[in-house]
């Protein structure tokens, strides 16, 4: 089972995966057996460089682990843990954020054969609020159909806001998928994929968010591929479709050692002066 969240995934990683606009470095080591350090540094658009060094631990023997320390380059220490099986199928998060806007998030998850359920509690430093969200997905038969809820409660004002919400429902079997979402109402998205042979996908994405008429209403559509040409080697293509605008984008992504993978992407939009790219290397 997969969360909420996933429910387009097995479509939507074939159309968004892999075309990178910005210019991102990982290192990854191990210090020791349960201990991993990640060191990052992405270059953007305008040449602004970021950076974070993060860290995971896992405690043996017991259920509990860190999973992500991160510290970034404006100052912004984080914290993530997690206990797993705390009762069958239930995991409980916790995550804490240091720097300009501190805030603690509660997390729990429950997992059984033919469901998943989430939910989250976060408090941000300052207010008087605690912003709730929520999500189930259940499955049967290649069918999926779930939803999710967010909601803020002011425990001065003992008074409860409405947030976003949506829900969706996918298909699964053999070599085709399906899925359908909406978020508000306001936004809806629609994916295929299909399995043509063992070594190409293809995979299409449509969105509509209805304006007041015909003219101020958004329409995006995308048309994916990907083909493995050889074990650790794939070659992806997308075609983009918004409104007025045309957009063409290939990217390749290639194991080049064990532990060590390059991803690159170049792009273009028709009526700008110049592509866009950028790529992910990765050293283990």
């Amino acid at each position: 089972m997969t969360l909420y969240k996933d429910i387009a995934k097995f479509a939507s990683s074939i159309v968004g995966d892999d075309f990178d606009t910005k210019m991102t470095v990982k290192a990854k080591s191990k210090c020791c057996s349960t201990v991993g350090v990640t060191s990052k540094s992405v270059i953007g658009k305008d040449l602004a460089v970021t950076g974070a060094l993060e860290a995971k631990y896992a405690v043996k023997g017991t259920n509990f682990s860190v999973d992500k320390l991160s510290l970034d380059s404006k100052g912004k220490l984080s914290c993530e843990t997690s206990l797993s099986d705390v009762a069958p199928g239930l995991d409980i998060g916790l995550t804490r954020v240091q720097g300009s806007s501190p805030s603690t998030e509660v997390s729990l998850e429950f997992k059984q054969k033919q469901f998943h359920a989430d939910s989250s509690v976060v408090y941000n430093k300052g207010s008087n609020a605690l912003n709730v969200s929520s999500s189930l997905l259940g499955k049967t038969h290649g069918v999926s159909v779930g939803g999710k809820g967010d909601f803020s409660f002011d425990y001065k004002e003992t008074k409860t806001t409405a947030g976003d919400w949506g829900f969706g429902a996918s298909y699964v079997g053999g070599k085709f998928g399906v899925v359908a979402t909406t978020n508000n109402l306001t936004s809806h998205s629609v994916y295929g994929m299909y399995t043509c042979t063992d070594k190409f996908k293809a995979a299409t994405e449509l969105t509509c968010t209805p304006g007041e008429d015909s003219a101020s209403t958004k329409w995006s559509s995308a048309l994916a591929g990907a083909y493995v040409c050889a074990p650790n080697n794939t070659f992806k293509g997308k075609v983009t479709k918004t409104n007025d605008s045309l957009s063409f984008d290939i990217g390749h992504k290639s194991k080049v050692a064990k532990g060590t993978e390059l991803a690159a992407a170049v792009g273009y939009k028709v009526g700008e002066s110049k592509p866009h790219y950028g790529f992910t290397l990765t050293i283990a």
